[in-house]
């Protein structure tokens, strides 16, 4: 049977805070970014999120097609969702931290330069650290999960679902809360203009939330009935 997932590796509590606000005032950062996004590799693709990571917009550019083949259009899309949701929980990070700041000196020490923004939206000096953070997160959730299988009459793992976008021309495979993978049409995403494309993939992200929702749903009643 699978150990329980060690927490060992987030430190102690005051450590943590004391380092992460070393790292805020090494990148000369005062408060969250005020726009969340992320992009692909190529640049190709943005995808805007909300503080809680629920996609708002997603912009494809109009030279996409000079950056990505048609079949790598998905797996593009899913990589700029990924860095906006990385985003996401650094501002969540910072504005904790921040919020827990001790009082400000009488005379506050000058301003230091923004600092620098990466094409996935994250301060640079921070990105080590969130990654080994989210890394641990992942480990333990799926350490967890994995115990919870091995447990006598414990749940099976959930069955892959689909959804697709209105018009059909993105497909996301779930297993359960995780997206497996985005798929696009190769011969549909080139025969209707960036802006098109940007609305069928923001079409894509809300019906997958809805059917995560439905599903919370259905597992709601089932637990109650």
């Amino acid at each position: 049977m699978t150990e329980l997932a060690s927490l060992d590796w987030l430190g102690d509590p005051a450590e943590l805070k004391a380092r992460a606000r070393a790292e805020l005032a090494g990148a000369g950062v005062t408060r969250p970014p005020d726009r969340l996004f992320g992009t692909d590799p190529t640049g190709a693709i943005r995808v805007d999120v909300d503080e809680h990571g629920q996609v708002t917009a997603v912009e494809i550019g109009w030279q996409w097609a000079d950056r990505l083949d048609p079949v790598r259009l998905g797996p593009a899309l899913l990589a700029a969702y990924r860095n906006a949701r990385t985003t996401a929980l650094a501002a969540r990070v910072i504005r904790s931290i921040l919020d827990d700041e001790p009082a400000e000196p009488a005379v506050p020490p000058p301003a230091p330069d923004p600092a620098p923004v990466d094409s996935a939206g994250r301060y640079d000096d921070l990105d080590g650290w969130l990654r080994e953070v989210q890394h641990g997160i992942d480990r333990a959730t799926a350490e967890l999960a994995e115990l919870e299988r091995e447990l006598p009459g414990g749940p099976p793992p959930p069955p892959p679902t689909e959804v697709a976008s209105p018009g059909r021309l993105f497909r996301m495979v779930r297993q359960g809360p995780v997206i497996a993978g985005i798929t696009a049409d190769p011969t549909g995403v080139e025969l209707v203009d960036p802006d098109q494309l940007g609305a069928e993939a923001l079409g894509l992200f809300r019906a997958a939330a809805l059917a995560a929702d439905d599903a919370q749903v259905r597992e709601g009643g089932g637990q109650h009935g």
